[in-house]
């Protein structure tokens, strides 16, 4: 689940990598709706239906909620769109339920660091290999859940969903 900053909306998304690709399935509820998300569900129509349904059917409930400062810089090339996102500020904590607001007191999951991600469709475009190498970036892979039950000392008895209030210029932008 994913919410920027106070916005009403809410993305129920899933994520799953193959061979170093990411495909992401995401739908928006009204953040007056994540209640329904504990019911059994019925609402075939519902946009969370698919989501509800997994939660249930893998008993699935909160472990953390994510906080961070996320600036992001949108393009296009001959391949199709491209994304930088810069990540600062990452902060978390242990969740509270199914709500999504403010972390207060929250832990420091990252701190000098910067997180950067660079989105594209196919091939590493030109100008992401060029800041890569003036900056001498190396490819890795970072997950703010993974750092938050490090950081936080939880160890999930079973697969866990992350709760992210990104803080973002654009409430209705794509998350990450």
């Amino acid at each position: 689940m994913r919410r920027y900053g106070d916005h009403p909306l809410i993305f129920l998304e899933q994520k799953r990598k193959s061979k170093g690709k990411v495909a992401k399935r995401r739908v928006e509820i009204q953040a007056t709706d994540l209640d329904r998300l504990r019911e059994t569900p019925t609402d075939l129509d519902w946009a969370g239906h698919w989501f509800q349904s997994r939660l249930q059917r893998r008993n699935l409930e909160p472990m953390c909620q994510i906080s961070y400062l996320r600036q992001a810089y949108f393009g296009q090339n001959v391949e199709g769109p491209l994304r930088l996102t810069l990540d600062r500020a990452v902060h978390g904590n242990g969740a509270s339920g199914w709500t999504i607001g403010a972390i207060d007191g929250a832990k420091p999951l990252v701190t000098s660091e910067v997180l950067l991600e660079l989105k594209y469709r196919k091939n590493l475009p030109a100008l992401f290999k060029t800041l890569m190498q003036d900056f001498g970036l190396l490819p890795g892979s970072v997950s703010k859940y993974r750092l938050a039950v490090e950081t936080l000392g939880l160890r999930p008895a079973r697969v866990a969903l992350i709760l992210p209030s990104v803080a973002s210029e654009e409430p209705g932008a794509a998350g990450n």
